[in-house]
């Protein structure tokens, strides 16, 4: 799926609204899995069985609750969709340093490669990342430009919202000077 196929209000919501909306979605996702019996029943299917249908809830509540800041430090490389009518594109790495004491926010640090026809920008950031909810959020600050581009004056720092997460992959949207679909995979591995 592109940066296309999303409106753009999707990527300038504020924590707020993104919140809200998470939690509307799974309280659906939940009222579909309660109902799913007696709306099969209703059009003439066979219905699961309160076991499966339990089993199938217990799943996704585990799946969520696997997810904590611990198990999404380390090392993660980053993809854009293109952006600025397919002339922009941003790759880098991201590596997130969990606290000690259990928390849901951690350091990390950002390099991201904007890349835009023949010119690049390489931007060295210091980050924090704040595990909500099952979304994580990325909010930068940038700390020095390794390589310039001519028109990179007005660099913004690449912050992101990443709306599905799991231990090896997150997606959602950069939200920084533009907007774009964006996929963070696991490099390695975790931080033992």
């Amino acid at each position: 799926m592109s940066s296309l196929d999303y409106p753009p209000q999707y990527f300038r919501m504020q924590k707020g609204e993104l919140n809200r909306r998470l939690a509307i979605k799974r309280l659906l996702a939940l009222f579909f899995m309660t109902s799913l019996g007696s709306a099969n029943v209703l059009h003439g299917a066979a219905a699961p069985s309160s076991q499966a249908q339990k089993s199938f809830r217990d799943d996704a509540i585990q799946v969520s609750e696997t997810i904590d800041i611990s198990s999404l430090g380390g090392g993660w490389n980053f993809s854009t969709d293109v952006y600025r009518s397919g002339f922009c594109k941003m790759t880098g790495n991201l590596v997130v340093f969990p606290e000690e004491q259990p928390s849901e926010t951690a350091s990390c640090q950002l390099t991201a490669v904007e890349e835009c026809g023949d010119e690049r920008s390489v931007v060295q950031q210091s980050c924090s990342l704040t595990l909500t909810s099952g979304t994580v959020v990325i909010e930068s600050e940038i700390e020095q430009f390794i390589e310039r581009k001519p028109s990179s004056m007005g660099y913004l720092p690449d912050n992101f919202i990443l709306t599905e997460v799991s231990a090896v992959e997150m997606t959602g949207a950069l939200d920084s000077a533009v907007s774009s679909f964006v996929v963070f995979r696991r490099q390695y591995g975790g931080i033992s």
